[in-house]
């Protein structure tokens, strides 16, 4: 799964308005994001999935696939490369 549609999936029914106040990304470039217009940056995708309060993962499953796991908030998400975020 390309990080855009994670992105779609796991925004669910937050607007992007909203996740453009809890990440300081604009709502058009996060729209850039999730049309794959854009690539976000290890950092940015690490703020999207810490604002989601998700893990994206790349690679390291069977058939280098991606999953997404929603946390607690209490929980530390990891993101892109892995590391606690």
């Amino acid at each position: 799964m390309k990080f855009s549609e994670f992105m779609r999936k796991a925004r669910g029914d937050i607007s992007l308005y909203e996740l453009s106040k809890r990440t300081g990304i604009t709502a058009q470039q996060l729209a850039n994001y999730e049309r794959g217009k854009s690539r976000a940056t290890v950092d940015k995708a690490a703020a999207i999935c810490r604002a989601l309060n998700v893990t994206y993962t790349i690679g390291g499953m069977k058939g280098g696939g991606q999953h997404v796991q929603k946390h607690s908030p209490a929980k530390h998400s990891r993101c892109d490369d892995g590391h606690r975020v």
